[in-house]
Order: structure tokens, then C-alpha cells, then sequence
């Protein structure tokens, strides 16, 4: 879903399809609503898990982090399904394979859209939610 303000994405996963061809989703879609198709596949979530990582060793400015907690929709999980230790992996891979790291798996995430919480928190879907704290 296109958020104007924004100038970027909501994802809402599909969950069926009714008779009548109306699609159902893990969330709620606002009526008259602008929608794009997307498609994942587990190269795409491998990259976005490491995009992840990058922009939070940026933000950490040379620091270690001490503790990594990531939040992650479970329809990535089935996405990836035996590959899904491969996130893992390239999380590790940029912030440190040494590092403690506890995560779980959500049916959506309330995550900020930027890196900056004073613009709104949304419900995501498809998400990968990583925090490094120091």
C-alpha cells in the first residue's frame, strides 16, 4: 500500500483468494487504497536482511554491538523455509558472527518506515525488524 506522506510502502501478505476474486489479507487494506504487487524470494530477503545489518552498523558508528534482537514476520519464514538460517548468516556476516542474537517470529511488525520513530509507526507485514544494541 503506497503511503503519499511517506513516499513509501506498507506490505500486506495475501492470505487467500474468495470466489468472487477479492484477495484477503494478513492485514487490514484501506478501502480505494493504491496497491503495487510485490514478489519475495529468498535471495530478496537474504539482501534485505543485510541491508538491515549495514544501515544498523552504520548507525552504531564504529561501535560493537553487545546484543542483537531481530523481529521477523513469519511469512518470511515460509518463504525461506529451509534457507532460513541464511538471514542469520548475513546478519552475522556485517555485525559480527560473535555478537549474541535472540529473535522470534511475529504475524506483523510495528516498525517505523525510516530509521526516524518521530514520522509514525505502521504495521508491516514481511518484515525483518533488527536492533543493535550497544
Amino acid at each position: 500500500i503506497y503511503m503519499e506522506h511517506q513516499r513509501q510502502y506498507l506490505i500486506r501478505c495475501p492470505v487467500d483468494i474468495l470466489t468472487d476474486g477479492s484477495i484477503v489479507c494478513q492485514s487490514t487494506v484501506p478501502t480505494d487504497a493504491k496497491v503495487h504487487l510485490m514478489i519475495h524470494n529468498k535471495d530478496s530477503c537474504k539482501q534485505a536482511a543485510t541491508d538491515a545489518a549495514l544501515e544498523a552498523r552504520e548507525t552504531l558508528e564504529g561501535l560493537t554491538p553487545q546484543l542483537i534482537i531481530i523481529f521477523e514476520s513469519v511469512i518470511r519464514h515460509k518463504i525461506l523455509g529451509r534457507n532460513l538460517f541464511s538471514e542469520i548468516q548475513a546478519i552475522q556476516e556485517v555485525l559480527g558472527s560473535s555478537v549474541p542474537l535472540i529473535g522470534m517470529y511475529s504475524l506483523g511488525e510495528l516498525c517505523p518506515l525510516e530509521s526516524n520513530y518521530n514520522k509514525g509507526t505502521y504495521l508491516q507485514n514481511a518484515n525483518l525488524l533488527l536492533m543493535a544494541i550497544t
